[in-house]
């Protein structure tokens, strides 16, 4: 079968790569209705991992987990663009060898889009254990500034603490978890750098056992 590359990229255009897979307009792509599916609005392919390629920003990626926690959610961290599912950790081993990439970030994918069948996936009914939406935050909470969330809605990001910006010697790589958090008041001990806040005080820590610190989105 004749094999398409498409172009793909995030909406700030941090991250762009390609996939490999049969001309999309010849099988239908998935439409799940799963909570995490409907909230991202994913239209979905199944390339082979090795037909995914990055050509920038795929350090710029952030993993959302929820449900098992074995298929990380991929997103760009500046925009917010969801890129595609990794099943590198599925207990199949016939998914192992696929990625779910969300076809909205193929590049004129409006122009396609009329071509397209679907094929409706009903996640939300098959999925385990069942999503149950997180409670909001307490109304005029003045005693803190972050909202903990359940373990649902843990995620986490790689990312590169610049020594101009942290006052260090080189540039620290960290992938550490992270928890939402409302944006407010700046807190003392922490600092800005872009749309995420770092924990100071978890960072020096991090830093003195070996190199790894700790961010969280603002």
């Amino acid at each position: 079968m004749a094999m398409t590359t498409y172009p793909a990229n995030c909406h700030c255009g941090r991250v762009h790569f390609t996939a490999t897979l049969p001309d999309i307009t010849t099988k239908p792509v998935v439409r799940c209705n799963c909570s995490i599916c409907t909230k991202n609005g994913y239209l979905l392919v199944y390339p082979k991992v090795a037909d995914v390629s990055f050509i920038s920003g795929e350090d710029r990626l952030g993993e959302y987990l929820f449900g098992n926690k074995k298929k990380p959610h991929k997103f760009c961290m500046l925009c917010g663009t969801s890129i595609l599912i990794d099943f590198s950790y599925s207990d199949w081993d016939a998914e192992r060898e696929v990625t779910a990439v969300n076809i909205r970030t193929f590049q004129n994918i409006e122009e396609i889009m009329p071509n397209l069948t679907f094929r409706d996936v009903d996640g939300k009914n098959k999925l385990q254990p069942p999503y149950s939406p997180p409670p909001p935050p307490p109304p005029n909470d003045t005693e803190r500034d972050t909202f903990e969330p359940s373990s649902e809605m843990t995620a986490s990001w790689p990312v590169k603490a610049r020594a101009r910006e942290r006052g260090l010697k080189s540039d620290l790589m960290t992938s550490a978890p992270a928890l939402w958090e409302r944006k407010g008041k700046t807190q003392e001990g922490r600092s800005t750098h872009g749309n995420l806040a770092w924990d100071d005080e978890r960072l020096r820590t991090e830093m003195a056992k070996g190199g790894r610190g700790g961010c969280r989105k603002a």
